[in-house]
Formats: structure tokens, C-alpha cells, sequence
């Protein structure tokens, strides 16, 4: 179970960080300029601001959060020898 679980994981929660992150950062930061202003229009920005940009970093970082889990547990069961064969 070595570097073959590992390695998706990690890759996994790499992405899902990035995509959460982006997101939330996008979200933040075009706030007050869709709100407030409108200043990228008044019909769809607010639309993929309010639903979209806020639904994909809860879905990104609870992904993360999952696949840290599923990382360390792999790792602490790469330590304690789990998983491997015996004779």
C-alpha cells in the first residue's frame, strides 16, 4: 500500500486545496466590487459569486480535509507495518 495510495492522496489534497483556496480567495476578494458595485454585471456575476465560488471551496476544502485523513492514516499504518504480508 506503499507510495500507490500515497501518492493519489496527496495529489488528491493538493488539488482539492488549490481549488478550495482559489475559490475562497476569488469569493473574498470580488465582494464588495459584485455586491456593492456590480461592476461585472448585474445578472451572472452574482449568480457564480453567491453559488458557485461558495459552493466549490466547501466542496474543495472538505474534500482536503477528507484526504488528509485518509493520507495520515495510511501513513501511520505505513509505520506500524499494517498491510503487510505475512508468512
Amino acid at each position: 500500500i506503499r507510495y500507490q495510495v500515497v501518492r493519489p492522496l496527496s495529489w488528491g489534497l493538493g488539488v482539492s486545496l488549490a481549488i478550495g483556496g482559489i475559490c475562497w480567495a476569488l469569493e473574498m476578494g470580488m465582494c464588495s466590487a459584485v455586491i456593492n458595485y456590480q461592476q461585472f454585471g448585474d445578472d451572472w456575476a452574482p449568480f457564480v459569486w453567491r453559488y458557485m465560488l461558495h459552493s466549490l471551496w466547501h466542496a474543495g476544502t472538505a474534500m482536503a480535509a477528507m484526504l488528509m485523513i485518509q493520507n495520515l492514516i495510511t501513513v501511520r499504518a505505513m509505520q506500524m507495518g499494517w498491510g503487510r504480508p505475512k508468512l
